[in-house]
Protein backbone atom coordinates (compact mmCIF):
# COMPACT_ATOMS: atom_id res chain seq x y z
CA UNK A 1 0.00 0.00 0.00
CA UNK A 2 1.22 3.47 -0.86
CA UNK A 3 2.05 5.07 2.51
CA UNK A 4 0.01 8.29 2.02
CA UNK A 5 -3.07 6.08 1.78
CA UNK A 6 -2.70 5.31 5.49
CA UNK A 7 -3.27 8.98 6.33
CA UNK A 8 -6.36 9.08 4.12
CA UNK A 9 -7.61 5.93 5.87
CA UNK A 10 -6.93 7.50 9.29
CA UNK A 11 -8.95 10.57 8.26
CA UNK A 12 -11.86 8.41 7.05
CA UNK A 13 -11.64 6.34 10.22
CA UNK A 14 -12.02 9.46 12.36
CA UNK A 15 -15.17 10.66 10.59
CA UNK A 16 -16.65 7.15 10.43
CA UNK A 17 -16.01 6.71 14.15
CA UNK A 18 -17.96 9.88 14.95
CA UNK A 19 -20.77 8.88 12.56
CA UNK A 20 -21.01 5.40 14.13
CA UNK A 21 -21.27 7.03 17.56
CA UNK A 22 -24.27 9.01 16.30
CA UNK A 23 -22.36 12.27 16.12
CA UNK A 24 -22.26 13.54 12.53
CA UNK A 25 -19.77 16.36 12.20
CA UNK A 26 -21.91 18.49 9.90
CA UNK A 27 -24.63 18.74 12.57
CA UNK A 28 -22.12 19.50 15.31
CA UNK A 29 -20.56 22.30 13.34
CA UNK A 30 -23.97 23.79 12.59
CA UNK A 31 -25.39 23.40 16.09
CA UNK A 32 -22.29 24.55 17.97
CA UNK A 33 -21.07 27.33 15.68
CA UNK A 34 -17.97 25.23 15.13
CA UNK A 35 -15.88 24.94 12.08
CA UNK A 36 -14.94 21.41 13.06
CA UNK A 37 -11.83 19.53 14.07
CA UNK A 38 -8.98 20.57 11.74
CA UNK A 39 -5.95 18.34 11.80
CA UNK A 40 -2.93 19.86 13.57
CA UNK A 41 -0.72 16.77 13.85
CA UNK A 42 -0.55 13.33 12.25
CA UNK A 43 1.86 10.47 12.80
CA UNK A 44 2.25 6.93 11.51
CA UNK A 45 4.60 4.04 12.24
CA UNK A 46 4.80 1.15 9.83
CA UNK A 47 5.46 -2.28 11.33
CA UNK A 48 4.74 -4.86 8.61
CA UNK A 49 4.29 -4.53 4.89
CA UNK A 50 0.86 -5.28 3.50
CA UNK A 51 0.71 -7.62 0.53
CA UNK A 52 -1.45 -7.31 -2.58
CA UNK A 53 -5.01 -8.47 -1.91
CA UNK A 54 -4.56 -8.29 1.88
CA UNK A 55 -7.73 -7.47 3.77
CA UNK A 56 -6.73 -4.69 6.14
CA UNK A 57 -8.93 -3.54 9.00
CA UNK A 58 -8.68 -0.08 10.56
CA UNK A 59 -9.41 0.36 14.27
CA UNK A 60 -9.91 3.97 15.41
CA UNK A 61 -10.60 5.26 18.90
CA UNK A 62 -10.43 8.44 20.93
CA UNK A 63 -7.21 8.20 22.89
CA UNK A 64 -7.38 11.43 24.87
CA UNK A 65 -9.03 14.81 25.22
CA UNK A 66 -7.79 18.17 26.36
CA UNK A 67 -9.93 21.28 26.63
CA UNK A 68 -9.47 22.08 22.92
CA UNK A 69 -8.06 18.97 21.27
CA UNK A 70 -8.85 15.33 20.66
CA UNK A 71 -6.22 12.66 19.93
CA UNK A 72 -7.47 9.75 17.84
CA UNK A 73 -5.44 6.54 17.71
CA UNK A 74 -5.52 4.28 14.66
CA UNK A 75 -4.30 0.71 14.15
CA UNK A 76 -4.25 -1.04 10.78
CA UNK A 77 -4.39 -4.81 11.15
CA UNK A 78 -4.14 -7.83 8.87
CA UNK A 79 -5.80 -10.51 11.00
CA UNK A 80 -3.66 -10.43 14.19
CA UNK A 81 -0.70 -8.68 12.54
CA UNK A 82 -0.14 -4.98 13.17
CA UNK A 83 0.61 -3.33 9.84
CA UNK A 84 0.68 0.30 10.93
CA UNK A 85 -0.41 2.52 13.78
CA UNK A 86 -0.72 6.22 14.12
CA UNK A 87 -2.62 9.11 15.55
CA UNK A 88 -4.22 12.38 14.64
CA UNK A 89 -4.56 15.41 16.86
CA UNK A 90 -7.47 17.66 15.99
CA UNK A 91 -8.50 20.96 17.51
CA UNK A 92 -12.06 22.24 18.03
CA UNK A 93 -12.39 25.51 16.15
CA UNK A 94 -14.98 28.21 15.60
CA UNK A 95 -15.03 31.09 13.16
CA UNK A 96 -13.50 34.21 14.62
CA UNK A 97 -16.43 36.63 15.18
CA UNK A 98 -14.19 39.59 14.32
CA UNK A 99 -12.96 38.03 11.09
CA UNK A 100 -15.10 35.17 9.66
CA UNK A 101 -12.25 34.18 7.32
CA UNK A 102 -10.16 33.12 10.34
CA UNK A 103 -10.53 30.22 12.75
CA UNK A 104 -10.01 30.25 16.48
CA UNK A 105 -9.38 27.30 18.79
CA UNK A 106 -11.82 27.15 21.68
CA UNK A 107 -12.66 24.67 24.39
CA UNK A 108 -15.12 22.00 23.34
CA UNK A 109 -18.53 23.30 24.57
CA UNK A 110 -19.53 21.59 27.85
CA UNK A 111 -22.89 20.46 26.40
CA UNK A 112 -21.25 19.07 23.26
CA UNK A 113 -22.58 15.58 22.38
CA UNK A 114 -19.06 14.17 22.15
CA UNK A 115 -18.66 14.77 25.85
CA UNK A 116 -21.85 12.83 26.64
CA UNK A 117 -20.85 9.64 24.82
CA UNK A 118 -20.63 6.55 26.98
CA UNK A 119 -17.35 5.75 25.25
CA UNK A 120 -15.72 9.09 26.14
CA UNK A 121 -14.09 9.65 29.51
CA UNK A 122 -12.49 13.02 30.16
CA UNK A 123 -9.55 13.17 32.52
CA UNK A 124 -6.99 15.82 33.30
CA UNK A 125 -4.10 15.81 30.84
CA UNK A 126 -1.75 14.41 33.51
CA UNK A 127 -4.27 11.95 34.95
CA UNK A 128 -1.57 9.43 35.86
CA UNK A 129 0.27 11.89 38.07
CA UNK A 130 -1.20 10.82 41.38
CA UNK A 131 1.23 10.73 44.32
CA UNK A 132 1.12 6.92 44.18
CA UNK A 133 1.75 6.89 40.42
CA UNK A 134 4.72 9.27 40.70
CA UNK A 135 6.22 7.17 43.49
CA UNK A 136 5.78 3.99 41.45
CA UNK A 137 7.42 5.58 38.38
CA UNK A 138 10.29 6.94 40.47
CA UNK A 139 10.91 3.58 42.14
CA UNK A 140 10.80 1.82 38.77
CA UNK A 141 13.40 4.24 37.37
CA UNK A 142 15.68 3.70 40.38
CA UNK A 143 15.28 -0.09 40.10
CA UNK A 144 16.14 0.03 36.37
CA UNK A 145 19.28 2.13 36.93
CA UNK A 146 20.53 -0.11 39.75
CA UNK A 147 19.85 -3.26 37.74
CA UNK A 148 21.66 -1.78 34.71
CA UNK A 149 24.70 -0.87 36.80
CA UNK A 150 24.74 -4.42 38.15
CA UNK A 151 24.68 -5.81 34.60
CA UNK A 152 21.12 -7.11 34.67
CA UNK A 153 18.84 -4.59 32.90
CA UNK A 154 15.15 -5.08 33.69
CA UNK A 155 13.53 -3.42 30.68
CA UNK A 156 15.01 -4.51 27.36
CA UNK A 157 13.73 -3.36 24.00
CA UNK A 158 13.87 -6.03 21.33
CA UNK A 159 13.67 -5.17 17.65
Amino acid sequence: AFYPNFFAWFDNGTWNMFEEAGIPMDGLMRDYNGFGFPLVDAHASFHNAPRPRDRLVLHSQVESWTRKTVKIAHRVMRDDTLIAEGHEIRVWTVRDPDDPDKLRAEPVPPDHPLLRCDQVVLTPHAADQTPEGVELLNQGAVDNVIAFLQGRPINNVAA
